[in-house]
């Protein structure tokens, strides 16, 4: 088991109610069952999903207004141009991933964000991440996530991960150049499996 570290929890909120923090424990622990039955019954990815993570991200989030989270199990990389190539010129298989976290920009930064992709880009792939899904188009992509179930092959993952990741690194850059913003460097895109595993990604690959 890995330590746990004075960091590893934020210190917000602490005048909540009793019971409040009550009831997260109760959740918590109905989650970790619901986990232990999805591993017995060997039950797919979508189940994991609807069972366990799901349910992890919004109980984790719940006090947390800035950020949110989506099930984008069918948001495509869009445009198809973002989609890396390989070696050979071909082009890879549009992976999909099954979460994002997201920033949640006041009023203020929306009308900003709206403005500037309608004055950048066509209509057609007016948004701020490598996906044209529709919740997603103003709402700044901070964590992909990949889920598995416990037995699934790890560089699976990795695969997914990394073509999802090299399409939102060019779709970044591709907004950078576009405004001249020389002060936004494209540094790293934290990514998450599934398999408990936190991945930094960088421009040329998993740190």
């Amino acid at each position: 088991m890995q330590s746990v570290f004075p960091h590893t929890y934020a210190e917000i909120q602490q005048d909540r109610p009793k019971e409040q923090l009550l009831q997260e424990l109760r959740e918590a622990i109905d989650i970790r069952r619901a986990s232990r039955q999805c591993a017995e019954d060997h039950d797919s990815e979508a189940a994991w999903n609807d069972e366990v993570h799901s349910r992890v991200l919004r109980l984790a989030l719940r006090p947390c207004s800035e950020v949110g989270y989506k099930n984008i199990t069918t948001a495509r990389i869009q445009p198809a141009r973002l989609v890396p190539r390989h070696v050979s010129g071909n082009v890879l298989e549009s992976k999909m991933v099954d979460y994002a976290i997201y920033l949640a920009p006041d009023e203020e930064m929306r009308v900003v964000i709206r403005d500037t992709l309608r004055l950048l880009q066509p209509k057609e792939s007016q948004s701020i991440n490598q996906t044209m899904y529709d919740s997603l188009r103003q709402r700044p992509i901070a964590i992909s996530i990949e889920t598995k179930t416990p037995n699934a092959p790890e560089e699976q993952v990795g695969v997914q991960l990394g073509v999802w990741v090299a399409a939102h690194f060019t779709r970044l850059h591709g907004l950078v150049t576009t405004y001249r913003c020389r002060r936004c460097p494209c540094s790293l895109l934290p990514a998450m499996t599934g398999m408990s595993s936190l991945l930094r990604v960088g421009p040329r690959g998993f740190l």
